[in-house]
This record gives C-alpha cells, sequence and structure tokens, in this order.
C-alpha cells in the first residue's frame, strides 16, 4: 500500500482531465490524484488502462448489436409492411443503455505496468495498492513511482503545490492506525511464540504493508492493546490476525474464564477498538472445541481459521478487504465541490 499527499498553497497549472481543461485551486480541489494520474499519463509506454466493465459491456454491446443487425434482417423478409419490424425486433440502440456489467466483487479499473507485469489498483484519491508475484518487482516499482512523483514536485511547488509525504510500508500503516481517534502511542514488540512467528513470516511472505506485533496504547479510556497483525487499506477497512495456541492458552486462562472469552470476545473487542474486523488462527484445538468455537466466531463476525487452512485463507481476506476498500470510495472517484 502507498499513499501520498500534497499540499496546496495557491494554485495548480491548468491539465486536461478527461475532455475538461481544468484551472487553478479547482484543479487541485476535483484533481486529487493529480500526482498519480499525471505520472501515469506521461509512462503511457509503461503502463496499461484495464477497466474491464468497460471493455464487457462494450463487447456484449457489440455482440447485441450485430444480432439484431441480422435478425432485423432476417425477419424483414417475411414482413408485409415494414413498420411492423420496429415492434418485433427493436432497433440495437435501444438495448445499449440497458446492458451494463456490474459485479460487486471485483475491482473493474486498474493499471498493468508492462515491465514488471504488476498491478497498481488506485484505493483512494490518494493512495493505491501494488500486487506483483514478487516482493522484488513491488518494491522496484514503488520506487520508480516515488522517483516520478519527485520528479513531478519539482515542477508542481512553483505553483505552490508540494508533495508533503509518500508513505509505504509500516509508515503508511502506521497512518491508518492513527486515523483511529485517542491513539496516544505504537511501540512493536517480539513475537512471543513460534506460531506468532510463523504466522508473521507468512504475511512477510504476502506484503510488506502491515504491522507486526504492534502494542498501541489508547486514552479515553487508558488501555493497551498488543495486536499480533494489523492490516490497514484504509481507514474504514482494517483487519488483525491473532494467532491462538491451544496448549499455552490452557495454562494461562484465569479461573472462571473460558475460551469463548479469551479467544473470541477478547479479540472481537481489540478490533472494535481500533474499527477493524478480526480473523483469528487456532492451532492444536481438538476438533470439537475448534468446532464450538467456529460457531461463536462467526456469529460476532469473527473469522475463525485452522492451522492446517490459514495460508489458503489470508490472501483471501487481505483480497477482499483489498476489494471492500476500493468499493466504498470507487465512487465517484472525482469529488465534485
Amino acid at each position: 500500500m502507498v499513499s501520498y499527499y500534497a499540499k496546496s498553497q495557491s494554485l495548480l497549472p491548468a491539465y486536461r482531465l478527461g475532455r475538461e481543461r481544468v484551472v487553478g485551486r479547482r484543479a487541485f480541489r476535483r484533481g486529487r490524484t493529480y500526482f498519480f494520474d499525471r505520472v501515469i499519463g506521461q509512462n503511457e509506454r509503461d503502463f496499461e488502462s484495464v477497466n474491464i466493465e468497460k471493455q464487457i459491456s462494450s463487447a456484449i454491446n457489440e455482440h447485441v448489436k450485430n444480432l439484431v443487425g441480422k435478425l432485423r434482417e432476417k425477419i424483414n423478409k417475411s414482413l408485409p409492411s415494414a413498420e411492423l419490424l420496429a415492434t418485433l425486433v427493436p432497433l440495437p440502440e435501444r438495448f445499449a443503455d440497458k446492458i451494463v456489467f456490474v459485479q460487486e466483487d471485483i475491482i473493474p479499473e486498474y493499471y498493468f505496468h508492462k515491465h514488471s507485469s504488476s498491478l497498481i489498483l488506485p484505493i483512494t484519491t490518494s493512495s493505491f495498492c501494488i500486487i506483483s508475484k514478487t516482493r522484488e518487482d513491488a518494491s522496484q516499482l514503488i520506487e520508480f513511482i516515488r522517483s516520478e512523483f519527485e520528479k513531478l514536485n519539482e515542477v508542481t511547488k512553483d505553483f505552490g503545490v508540494q508533495l508533503t509525504e509518500f508513505l509505504t510500508g509500516r509508515s503508511y500503516q502506521e497512518s491508518i492506525v492513527r486515523t483511529t481517534e485517542h491513539i496516544q502511542n505504537i511501540k512493536y514488540q517480539e513475537p512471543k511464540n513460534e506460531l506468532e512467528k510463523e504466522v508473521i513470516t507468512f504475511c512477510e511472505q504476502l506484503t510488506s504493508s502491515f504491522l507486526p506485533n504492534v502494542e498501541i496504547a489508547f486514552t479515553e479510556p487508558n488501555e493497551v492493546h498488543e495486536y499480533d497483525v494489523f492490516m490497514g487499506i484504509t481507514g474504514n477497512v482494517k483487519r488483525i490476525l491473532e494467532p491462538t495456541n491451544y496448549e499455552s492458552l490452557k495454562d494461562q486462562l484465569p479461573t472462571g474464564e473460558n475460551l469463548k472469552s479469551q479467544i473470541v470476545l477478547k479479540t472481537l473487542d481489540k478490533a472494535q477498538r481500533l474499527g477493524a474486523r478480526s480473523a483469528v488462527i487456532a492451532k492444536g484445538f481438538p476438533e470439537s472445541v475448534f468446532n464450538d468455537l467456529k460457531k461463536i466466531a462467526e456469529s460476532r463476525g469473527v473469522i475463525l481459521l485452522g492451522e492446517t487452512n490459514y495460508k489458503d485463507v489470508i490472501p483471501k481476506i487481505f483480497f477482499s478487504d483489498i476489494v471492500s476498500a476500493y468499493r466504498q470510495v470507487s465512487e465517484p472517484r472525482y469529488v465534485p465541490f
């Protein structure tokens, strides 16, 4: 995940947004994606814009147009009057506005970087996500975009618009944490057991943008929670992962506290303090205990994963969160003022 922020002190130079020429402060307000759009536009040989909804809708409409045209030609030969044709087979234009490809669980628009075969998903007007097969490809693309932003910044700062931050990795995640109210302090701890190390190592293979074993101090009320894995996409879409080992947990349970409160309710409480969704990775649980806990967890919106399937499910959870964040802010991308 990458985010950037440009501070406006006066006016941006005029530039084109689609067919509309946008000038001055209105350009900065409406085009808060100025840096991102400009860099993509100036490197057209490197990037390919993909809009799956438009492409599929266009293909369907073209198919309907050909189909209706052939059908009209065929039926018209059998009609005594051409006036009947419009009733039997309407003109293709009658269908055009009604055929729209809509799918809620996909990201319809993104950019393809040809050299690294990486995808860039614009999430908000000032953040984007890069998906690559390797960490090296993602890191190189981030540095390329950073350098292009810096070049552009040398031009725009003369007009009073200056890039003030470009956040990646932990810095981006810490900025997401701080969108939560009453955050006092953030510090890092060492993993307490092998399961935590295993889950953190696995997450490192998936993304460079998460916080491992982070301890967060809150105010109002004053309390401290430790999060084994935190990953935020936006201020509204956040996720925590909590690895739990049955053998070590049994010995730590105080009198009168059961597994339900320790695993499900405690995790849920920690997640809600950050406004995050939660998932628990449970290791070593007897099957009957695990199944009972899973029912309790699901009834409260907590995902309970086993040691045999969490590596298959966590990537799907992360990508589902990315789609969720995209869908929350994608329409409209340019907010009118």
